[in-house]
C-alpha cells in the first residue's frame, strides 16, 4: 500500500453547508494523521488548507494529539483571552482556570476530553464533597459553576476556530439552572422612612442618589465631581469602580448605553451640595493623608479614597435592620428606583435609558411585576375616558 505525502488531503463540504478541508499530517507512530480545517466557503477553505500545508512544510505545525487541556487553557488565556476582556473579566478567567479547570481537566488531552467528564467536573464542583471537620462542606453555587462551563465553552470554542479540535465537548453539557432571586425593593413608603431615618449617615447622600436614580453600586462608587453639574440637576455616568489584581480602577461603563446623563430632582442636587462641603471638612481632617485628589469620587473614604461595595452594602443592610424595614440588597434599590418610576407612569424605553439597559427586553423581563399593575392602570384610565362622560350624559 503506498503512502500518502505529507500535506495532501480532501475538500468537501459538510450538511450545514461549511466546507472542511483534509490535510494530511503523515505517518507518525504508526498511524496516519490528519488536521481538519472549516470555513464558510469553498475559496476561503482552499487557502486555509494551503496555509496549514505550509505550515507542515516548515514543521511548525502543532500535534493537537499531545496538546494537553491545561496547556491549551494556559494558551487561550494569553493569546485570545487577554487582549479580547476587560481585565476584571480576564482576572476571573484566570481564576477559575488555574483554581478549578486545570487541577481537574488540565491533565486529559484536548482531543481526547469527552462530554463526559465536563458533566462530572460541573456536578462534582456542585456537590458537597463530605464532612470537613464534622460539618458538611457545601459546594459551589450553580452560578459559580455556569461561569465555569462557560469559560471552558469559550476555550474550547476557540480551539474549534482555530482547528485544534473537531468538535466543542462543553457544548453537549447543560450547565446547572439558577434560580431566579424574586425581586423586593422597598416600597416608596419605606425608602421615604429609610432616607429620613439615615440623615446624618456619613453614606446618607449615596444611599439617596442609589433609591432615587437606579444607578449600579459600581457606577455610584465611580461617581466623579466633575460629573454631577449642579446647575442642569444632572448626572452624566461614565465609568464604574471595579476592583482587580489587588487594587481599586476607575473603568469606563462596558456599553455605550451605560454612558448616559439623567436628571436627578432637586433634593438630590442640594444634598449633593452638602455632600460637597462634608468632604471639604473631611479634607481638612485627612490633611496629609488626603488621596481625593488623585480619585475625585463624590463618596469616598475619610481619606478620599474608593469605597468597598462590600462595606457599602453591609452599612445599607445595617441601617434598614436598625430602622425596623425590610433588610434587602443594595442592588434592590435600584429595582425600586425603576419600580417607581414605572409606577409613576414613567414608560418603558425612557426606564431603559435612565438604567443603561442595552435592550429593553432586559428592562421588560426585570420588571414583569409590575406590568400587571400598568395595565390595569391604563384600563381604568380608558374606561374613564370612554365611559364616565356617558354615564354623566345620560344622567342629565
Amino acid at each position: 500500500m503506498s503512502k500518502r505525502a505529507d500535506g495532501e488531503g480532501s475538500l468537501y463540504r459538510r450538511a450545514d453547508g461549511k466546507w472542511v478541508g483534509v490535510v494530511s499530517l503523515g505517518w507518525r507512530d504508526g498511524v496516519f494523521k490528519r488536521r481538519k480545517v472549516t470555513a464558510a466557503t469553498q475559496a476561503e477553505a482552499l487557502v486555509r488548507m494551503k496555509e496549514l500545508r505550509a505550515a507542515i512544510e516548515k514543521g511548525s505545525t502543532p500535534d493537537g494529539d499531545k496538546l494537553t487541556v491545561e496547556e491549551w487553557l494556559l494558551e487561550w488565556l494569553e493569546k485570545e483571552s487577554r487582549p479580547k476582556v476587560r481585565p476584571r473579566t480576564f482576572a476571573g478567567y484566570y481564576q477559575h482556570v488555574h483554581q478549578h479547570l486545570i487541577p481537574a481537566l488540565g491533565h486529559h488531552k484536548l482531543k481526547a476530553l469527552e462530554a463526559r467528564h465536563v458533566r462530572d467536573f460541573l456536578a462534582a464542583k456542585l456537590a458537597a464533597p463530605g464532612p470537613a471537620k464534622g460539618k458538611a462542606k457545601a459546594g459551589l453555587s450553580a452560578r459559580t459553576v455556569q461561569i465555569m462551563h462557560a469559560v471552558l465553552r469559550n476555550a474550547l470554542e476557540d480551539a474549534v476556530r482555530l482547528d485544534i479540535v473537531d468538535k466543542n465537548v462543553a457544548m453537549r453539557v447543560t450547565p446547572p439552572p439558577v434560580k431566579g432571586r424574586e425581586r423586593v425593593p422597598l416600597s416608596p413608603e419605606e425608602s421615604g422612612v429609610f432616607l429620613r431615618f439615615v440623615k446624618g449617615h456619613r453614606l446618607a447622600a449615596l444611599f439617596t442618589v442609589a433609591i432615587s436614580t437606579g444607578l449600579r453600586q459600581s457606577e455610584l462608587l465611580a461617581l466623579q465631581w466633575a460629573d454631577v453639574n449642579f446647575e442642569e440637576g444632572a448626572i452624566s455616568v461614565e465609568r464604574s469602580l471595579q476592583r482587580y489584581a489587588g487594587a481599586y480602577h476607575l473603568d469606563e461603563v462596558k456599553t455605550e448605553k451605560s454612558r448616559r446623563t439623567i436628571a436627578i430632582p432637586a433634593p438630590v442636587v442640594d444634598i449633593l451640595r452638602q455632600q460637597a462641603t462634608a468632604q471639604k471638612a473631611d479634607r481638612l481632617r485627612a490633611g496629609a493623608l488626603w488621596v481625593g485628589e488623585q480619585w475625585k469620587l463624590v463618596f469616598a473614604t475619610e481619606a478620599g479614597g474608593p469605597l468597598s461595595g462590600v462595606s457599602v452594602t453591609h452599612a445599607f443592610q445595617d441601617a434598614l435592620k436598625r430602622a425596623g424595614l425590610p433588610v434587602v440588597r443594595f442592588h434592590d434599590a435600584r429595582h425600586g428606583a425603576a419600580t417607581y418610576l414605572l409606577a409613576a407612569g414613567v414608560d418603558i424605553r425612557t426606564v431603559m435609558d435612565i438604567l443603561g439597559h442595552s435592550d429593553i427586553r432586559t428592562t421588560a423581563n426585570i420588571y414583569t411585576h409590575v406590568v400587571p399593575q400598568l395595565k390595569r392602570a391604563a384600563a381604568d384610565k380608558i374606561g374613564g375616558l370612554l365611559f364616565e362622560p356617558v354615564a354623566t350624559a345620560v344622567a342629565t
